[in-house]
């Protein structure tokens, strides 16, 4: 099985290419590249920029680009790919939401691209295309650090990242456990966001388990 990471040199990007074993590496400087390789059997898509608060033309240009990778992907029998989605699309914790809502509730433009690709990609899906969307939260800090330590030396208000912090290690633990399972359905979600987060009642489900209301 051939891997290819779309977005290396991004924060997630670069965090899988420095510990797990990727074959192919994209990003800005090599794009090109993507669409002159054909013996990929998986795709880690996490190239887009990622700013909550990015404008309409940024958001366009992840809609666009991530179409064009998709298709790339499947005219070129990829199997699995892997895109990483937000819980932006919900909202955010910032916000005094409905918290039991099991709606798409995005504030930003960004989330807005992030349903459009999820919606497209579950259409897209079949038994020869896997598709698993990850749904991510914040994923900063060392493992050695706690929440609060990370909040004053960020200048970030006390207990922030509480609600959607997953720490480095646990990523790479998960990512390296996924990529080496076997998909059952053809198209999962999976939330990465800590299991105390209120951010969780309104995703149905627990750190690092699938969504079940698909």
């Amino acid at each position: 099985m051939k891997t290819a990471l779309i977005g290396s040199e991004g924060n997630l990007g670069k965090l899988v290419s420095d510990h797990l074993d990727i074959d192919y590496c994209f990003d800005i400087y090599n794009k090109p590249d993507y669409f002159n390789t054909n013996d990929i059997d998986t795709v880690i898509h996490f190239g887009e920029y990622s700013d909550p608060t990015i404008s309409v033309d940024k958001s366009l240009k992840n809609l666009n680009s991530t179409l064009e990778y998709i298709n790339h992907a499947k005219k070129n029998g990829v199997k699995r790919f892997f895109y990483a989605s937000s819980h932006r699309i919900k909202g955010s914790w910032e916000f005094d939401l409905n918290l039991t809502s099991t709606k798409y509730f995005p504030i930003t433009y960004y989330a807005c691209s992030k349903i459009y690709i999820e919606n497209f990609l579950r259409l897209e899906s079949n038994d020869t295309f896997k598709v698993t969307i990850l749904r991510i939260g914040t994923i900063l800090g060392e493992d050695t650090e706690s929440n609060s330590n990370l909040g004053k030396r960020l200048s970030e208000r006390t207990g922030k990242y509480v609600l959607t912090r997953v720490l480095k290690k646990e990523f790479i633990d998960f990512m390296t456990l996924v990529l080496n399972s076997e998909q059952e359905e053809y198209y999962e979600i999976i939330n990465l966001i800590p299991e105390e987060s209120k951010l969780n009642q309104i995703f149905d489900g627990k750190n690092f388990s699938y969504y079940k209301n698909i």
